[in-house]
């Protein structure tokens, strides 16, 4: 069977009681990257791994034309990455390109670092604006359980079939 990250689909699970459980699954061989923002181990937002498709969330933003509000930073936690990667982020191109004219996107989810906010996109540009001397900027927050509606459970393909039976 061959197994591609891009491959997102949902499956239905019946438990010994007769209920069915409806879930939202991405297929993700071991050692592959999540393709959007990972909520993983310690940075879990559920007690299941997963990410949030943000592709998803722009859509619904554009769709519902929601507003962005003013949110201080101290109030938003971010992921950082395993090689903590703020050493030298202004030399990659990610961060060059990065337009902090263009608001953030949070959720009141739980995080590690027990903050109001987890930051879903918009790093880069919340340190572009902190360069420049800001304490808050301008942020779309996903009101929760809607946030969620972009949330995918990953899996290996072994231990899908396990689940499944």
């Amino acid at each position: 069977m061959q197994f591609d990250t891009n491959i997102a689909d949902l499956y239905v699970f019946r438990d010994q009681f007769g209920n069915f459980y409806l879930r939202r699954v991405c297929l993700i061989p071991p050692g592959r990257k999540v393709p959007g923002h990972p909520c993983i181990g310690p940075n879990r937002v559920l007690d299941i791994d997963g990410f949030f498709l943000v592709n998803q969330i722009v859509d619904f933003i554009n769709s519902t034309q929601m507003k962005a509000e003013t949110i201080p930073f101290d109030d938003i936690w971010f992921q950082k990455h395993e090689d903590e990667e703020r050493y030298d982020v202004r030399q990659t191109d990610r961060y060059r390109s990065a337009d902090p004219s263009f608001p953030g996107i949070l959720a009141e989810l739980r995080n590690p670092g027990k903050k109001r906010f987890r930051m879903l996109d918009g790093r880069r540009r919340l340190w572009k604006q902190q360069e420049r001397g800001a304490s808050e900027g301008m942020f779309y927050v996903i009101p929760v359980p809607k946030v969620f509606d972009f949330f995918w459970a990953v899996a290996s393909p072994d231990d899908l079939l396990t689940h499944l039976g």
